[in-house]
């Protein structure tokens, strides 16, 4: 994390996207997708926050908050944005538990993953609702 005035006491947390930071503050939320050791080590300007060990059981992008151990009783703050790829070497994907090439048709490359495509799911949806007539040439 990059910064300035940061310290070991700093508290960082991941949490989804849909989840903003400023909620944590209650305690309301522990996302369990996340490990990451105690270790923690500013730099000497105190401009940069090393977390060590870091790993997840899901992937995607992911909101990464901090709370600034000298403030008590300030909540969380959003610091940046966190993308979790999948184990498969750059440019493959993980489908069904298998690094691959490329997606299937039904499927969009996510974070390294592929995730099932919504648009494809409602190809009527992208046309609206109306009829369409379409002319055919037949030789």
């Amino acid at each position: 994390v990059e910064g300035f005035q940061l310290s070991n006491l700093d508290i960082p947390a991941i949490v989804p996207r849909e989840v903003e930071c400023s909620s944590l503050a209650s305690g309301a939320l522990s996302v369990a997708t996340f490990t990451m050791s105690e270790q923690k080590n500013t730099s000497e300007a105190f401009d940069r926050l090393y977390l060590y060990n870091v790993s997840s059981t899901a992937t995607g992008f992911f909101r990464l908050c901090l709370k600034y151990g000298s403030f008590d009783d300030e909540g969380f703050v959003e610091v940046g944005i966190v993308s979790v790829r999948a184990a498969c070497s750059h440019p493959k994907v993980l489908v069904d538990g298998a690094c691959v090439v490329s997606c299937p048709p039904s499927r969009v490359p996510v974070a390294g993953e592929c995730i099932p495509d919504l648009e494809a799911k409602r190809p009527l949806e992208r046309f609206g609702l109306q009829s369409q007539l379409v002319s055919f040439r037949m030789r």
